[in-house]
């Protein structure tokens, strides 16, 4: 990226690119003096690593320069994707749509198409108000929200939800009132879920597929007298289930665990968020699915009812 970044200046001289008419690339807060010691060690490891790619004799004489450009990488780089949003490409700097702040309950949503990011409303804006974005997944609890976004991008998260702590009793539900849950069974089930869940990245990473669905399945069953399924561990699980099962064709069960993750997303999310739009796609597909499995299955058996008729 910081080579593309300097081909590109090199390429552009003074000139500001359409990405680049509020901002330019090397303007962006690169936060070298909030970051780590061992982080700053890194990008100024890959400093002295890019003329492998970009050519010694072509880089900038101030080794700084390198260091800021890799800095603002780090702070201000975005995942792109396919056309449809589900594989992922790599990163790329967009400085104009990087200017937009943050706030866990924004009012627009950055979408990757390919080579393009747009930006797209969420709620009704009002002329003159300002335009927010989430750079964090929202579905942790205000601390671990705050936290990734302290270590991430270097600030301190004020906005109303995390001031609030705005829906972590729901992140974090048991099926009985606080009082009545059995703490030891509780801290062996948050602890055993997380070890599955390692578990079944290790599965997937093999594509073993009827192993996730034994893994995720008998961690469910574990939980189901436990969390609500708000709970964010809980939901983690019902959402692989509703994946795998749709993975090995049982169109059914996919669905069923999509729509119990689309209630959850409902209480958890604004009405028009993504991961609720997201989620009842998927649960319309994998019904859609079950439908036409359904009627392959008897399809011959019509065929011939009504060849004999």
């Amino acid at each position: 990226m910081v080579s593309q970044i300097l081909w590109k200046r090199d390429e552009m001289g003074d000139h500001r690119g359409n990405s680049e008419s509020m901002c330019r690339v090397d303007e962006l807060c690169d936060h070298l003096n909030d970051m780590k010691f061992e982080d700053v060690q890194k990008i100024e490891e890959q400093s002295r690593e890019v003329g492998d790619y970009f050519g010694y004799e072509n880089l900038p004489d101030d080794d700084e320069y390198i260091d800021h450009l890799f800095g603002i990488v780090a702070c201000n780089g975005m995942s792109i994707t396919d056309m449809r949003g589900l594989q992922y490409l790599g990163v790329a700097i967009h400085p104009t749509l990087n200017l937009i702040n943050h706030d866990c309950s924004p009012n627009c949503v950055a979408v990757s198409c390919g080579p393009n990011i747009y930006v797209r409303a969420t709620k009704p804006i009002k002329a003159g108000e300002e335009l927010f974005i989430s750079y964090i997944d929202q579905s942790g609890t205000s601390t671990d929200r705050r936290a990734n976004l302290k270590d991430q991008y270097y600030f301190d998260c004020n906005c109303k939800m995390c001031a609030t702590g705005d829906k972590d009793a729901l992140r974090t539900a048991y099926l009985l009132p606080p009082e009545d849950v059995d703490q030891k069974k509780s801290t062996y089930m948050e602890k055993h879920t997380d070890i599955m869940l390692k578990k079944i990245a290790s599965s997937k990473k093999v594509q073993a597929w009827e192993r996730v669905a034994a893994q995720a399945g008998g961690t469910l069953m574990q939980q189901e007298n436990l969390f609500d399924d708000t709970h964010l561990k809980k939901l983690t699980i019902l959402q692989t289930c509703s994946e795998v099962s749709a993975i090995l064709n049982h169109y059914d069960d996919a669905a069923t665990y999509a729509e119990r993750v689309l209630a959850a997303y409902e209480q958890l999310y604004p009405p028009n968020a993504t991961q609720v739009n997201s989620q009842e796609k998927n649960e319309n597909k994998y019904f859609v699915a079950g439908q036409i499995k359904h009627f392959l299955t008897i399809f011959p058996t019509v065929l011939y009812s009504g060849f004999r008729l």
